[in-house]
């Protein structure tokens, strides 16, 4: 997973199998497991975008993703 800065946005990324299922999971306290599906996406493409977040994103957010 990667994240990077465009001009007006983040760009999150994921690198995983093509033709498997994989899971964008956020939280916004790390200090709880309380991690929530954002997303669940069958790559197509390696490395394929994820999602994009407008500047400046409010708040804090935490993500990570699960392939299966």
């Amino acid at each position: 997973m990667s994240l990077t800065r465009g001009a007006n946005n983040l760009v999150l990324n994921v690198s995983g199998d093509v033709g498997h299922v994989h899971y964008l999971l956020e939280n916004t306290n790390l200090a709880t497991s309380n991690w929530k599906t954002n997303l669940s996406v069958t790559l197509t493409n390696d490395p394929q975008t994820l999602l994009s977040l407008p500047l400046p994103a409010p708040g804090s957010k935490f993500f990570r993703a699960r392939a299966e």
